[in-house]
């Protein structure tokens, strides 16, 4: 029959795993949510940079019309701001990248921790276990 000294030590190194697995259950989840948030942030900035360059060109085409220029002038405005829209979008989407990475790199520390801690708790109860019986043997 197991000594309550073995039981409760057992039971500490179950609880300790439980704990370790649901901390890293939890981290994962809060990780997925974090980059789905990183990316509806960057769609509704791309989306906004998008329709600003959409606005920004029929103002320009506004503007020509009414002055009545035209050719490579009022072509090379058009290509400035489809290039600047560009640009923006690249960026957002480089920050939107780098975000997810660092919200990855995060968890990851996270779930090394709960896994650090939880063989700890394994190793703390093998030595209260160790520890009781090489006593118990010696008296």
């Amino acid at each position: 029959m197991c000594e309550p000294v073995t039981i409760i030590a057992g039971i500490g190194l179950l609880i300790g795993a439980y704990s370790a697995s649901q901390q890293i259950k939890a981290t994962k989840e809060a990780a997925k949510i974090q980059q789905e948030q990183i990316d509806d942030q960057a769609s509704a900035a791309t989306f906004d940079v998008m329709q600003e360059s959409r606005l920004l060109r029929s103002q320009a085409r506004a503007s020509a019309a009414e002055s009545g220029l035209g050719g490579n002038t009022i072509d090379n405005m058009f290509n400035d701001i489809a290039f600047q829209g560009g640009f923006d979008a690249s960026r957002i989407e480089s920050n939107r990248q780098n975000g997810i990475a660092a919200s990855m790199a995060e968890a990851n520390g996270r779930i090394q921790g709960a896994q650090a801690q939880g063989a700890t708790q394994f190793l703390d109860s093998s030595m209260s276990i160790a520890n009781h019986y090489q006593t118990k043997t010696v008296k």
